[in-house]
């Protein structure tokens, strides 16, 4: 079918649902602040742009209504997580999908909105606390029709109240150097609110906190708009289940939206049980609760949503592959893939997406997938085939991981030397390496050379090898020649027995930490920022949460307590200033 015609469908249903008499839609933020409330009526709604000048010249006539009853039985049905039925119609039409959501508008449903995703057909509609969603696919013919009984009362307004502000919209992934996975992301729209997605493990919880809260400079509390957990495995969700935890955390932030989708009860057990966590369908729906007003969106394929600025699309849901296959395989098919688009510029977040759902997309969207920014799939050592990417042809390239899980040759480790030789691909960001921070709409000159900052390059490898020799002699001169004159990290003795207090206190700011490790780690044992206990304040160690949320005594042995500045990794040997203890039994 020719794209004018799928316009014209388009067009028609909003024609359609026009006229009828004004149906006013339920606030689904009345909890939260003024900024974020709209009282919606469908004389009020701004639809996308889905006619041309050759559209409107000939009035489109209106679609008649099809019952889906009339289709028979549905080829495949599927139960979300959230209740909501899932039924899916083969060697259908897009005339058949206009059809069906003129039976909706009918019926007395309202429109949410509409939307062509590379030719692939979307609408959502409301009824009260009611959704219908349905979704077209022409290049297989499926007709896919979502119905739940809850899910119109938690979806974010159809058009926000702020759509600009003074703020600069930006995207940072955020640096893990403790781990060599996790993923975490932060985009900061233009009225100042925010869009999170993932977080990382729990010891990212305090960095994470700190960013929201040092970006945030308008008057009253940060506001996260989108709270986007792509899927549960615990490198993803831990920051989020922190943030529940503690619940001071839910008076400093306002979370509008958290939204998820989890696969159903009856897949999760069909599912590798080494591999599956079932956080998103137990003790999260209690952790949501901790957020005055938050409201749980369930995404399905095909829908979009706006926040302020920016529009968000869900190219794929787990139901997309898991609604046809007793074959689980791997559970990372779970995973939320979304793209955040507007002013002529786009990100795409593909979370742990494996070749199942890859391959998926490839098939519906081709083309369409082209974006500017690219989360690359499982920290970059997952399946997903190079032609998934080579449609992406994104020139910002993010990858989740650090610079040894990057350099893994057993990993899948030729798609990444593919990409970086590139014409498209100007920048390779690895979070280990890096707190990136990146304007929205950022774009480099078409013979820009590929950036990679901080990564050593094969001209400078010698010279990297050597360094940590040299900072390892530098870092004992504070220990071996004058321990008792450091004034900027404090024990109050240097033997303990097994149980015992450990008082510190250390001196620093911004993004300055302390970490303590047997000697000899590469990794910290646990870890805080110094402003989380505050600059020169003396405090028990084995009390005090730490950037791993850890407490209690520790193992006999000998261990180095090192001041470390600006989330430098503890494996650079970069320290302000170090002391040595011993924990006898």
């Amino acid at each position: 079918m020719k794209k004018q015609s799928l316009r014209m469908i388009l067009a028609s249903l909003l024609v359609a649902s026009l006229a009828l008499p004004a149906c006013t839609v339920k606030d689904v933020n009345e909890e939260t602040t003024d900024a974020s409330r709209i009282e919606l009526t469908t004389e009020e709604q701004t639809q996308p742009e889905v006619t041309t000048e050759a559209d409107t010249e000939t009035p489109v006539p209106s679609v008649p209504p099809v019952d889906p009853a009339t289709f028979g039985n549905a080829a495949i049905t599927y139960e979300c997580e959230d209740g909501s039925l899932l039924s899916t119609y083969m060697q259908k039409t897009a005339e058949d999908f206009a059809g069906v959501c003129s039976y909706y508008i009918q019926a007395g449903y309202s429109l949410y909105n509409t939307s062509d995703m590379g030719g692939n057909l979307s609408s959502t509609y409301v009824k009260g606390d009611a959704m219908a969603h349905i979704y077209y696919h022409p290049s297989n013919g499926e007709l896919n029709i979502v119905l739940s009984e809850t899910a119109g009362a938690t979806l974010p307004p159809a058009t926000p109240a702020v759509t600009d502000g003074d703020y600069e919209c930006t995207v940072v992934q955020m640096m893990d150097a403790e781990h060599v996975n996790g993923m975490g992301y932060i985009i900061q729209l233009k009225d100042g609110s925010y869009i999170v997605y993932d977080g990382a493990y729990s010891s990212q919880t305090n960095k994470i906190e700190r960013y929201l809260t040092e970006n945030h400079k308008g008057e009253g509390k940060p506001i996260i708009r989108a709270w986007v957990l792509t899927h549960s495995h615990n490198d993803h969700y831990p920051v989020f289940q922190m943030f529940a935890k503690r619940t001071q955390r839910g008076e400093k932030f306002i979370i509008e939206h958290v939204i998820v989708s989890p696969m159903n009860e009856d897949n999760y057990f069909m599912n590798d049980p080494n591999d599956r966590d079932p956080y998103l369908s137990t003790e999260f729906y209690e952790d949501v609760a901790k957020f005055t007003g938050a409201k749980v969106v369930f995404a399905h394929t095909g829908m979009k949503f706006t926040f302020c600025n920016l529009d968000m699309e869900i190219l794929y849901a787990p139901e997309s592959h898991y609604k046809t296959t007793d074959d689980l395989g791997n559970f990372n098919n779970t995973s939320v893939v979304s793209r955040l688009s507007g002013e002529g510029y786009s990100a795409l977040f593909t979370g742990d997406v494996g070749m199942q759902g890859a391959n998926i997309m490839l098939n519906l969207y081709g083309d369409y997938l082209k974006s500017d920014i690219c989360q690359i799939s499982h920290h970059g050592v997952e399946d997903v085939p190079l032609s998934f990417y080579e449609k992406v042809q994104a020139a910002i390239l993010y990858y989740p991981c650090d610079l040894w899980l990057y350099d893994q040759t057993d990993r899948h480790w030729e798609e990444r030397k593919a990409m970086e030789t590139w014409d498209c691909t100007k920048e390779i960001l690895i979070a280990g390496l890096g707190q990136y921070v990146r304007a929205w709409g950022t774009t480099f000159a078409a013979d820009a050379p590929l950036s990679m900052p901080d990564y050593p390059i094969s001209e400078t490898e010698e010279e990297t090898t050597e360094e940590p020799e040299t900072e390892e002699e530098t870092t004992e001169e504070p220990e071996t020649e004058n321990p008792e004159n450091n004034t900027l990290l404090t024990v109050d003795k240097t033997v303990y027995k097994v149980g015992e207090s450990i008082m510190v206190s250390a001196v620093g700011s911004g993004t300055d930490w302390v970490g303590i490790a047997p000697v000899g780690s590469e990794s910290s044992e646990r870890w805080w920022y110094v402003t989380s206990v505050g600059s020169g304040t003396t405090f028990d160690l084995t009390a005090t949460l730490s950037g791993d949320e850890k407490t209690g005594e520790f193992a006999a042995g000998e261990y180095l307590i090192a001041l470390i500045p600006n989330d430098k990794p503890w494996s650079s040997g970069d320290y302000l200033a170090t002391v040595s203890i011993t924990i006898e039994e």
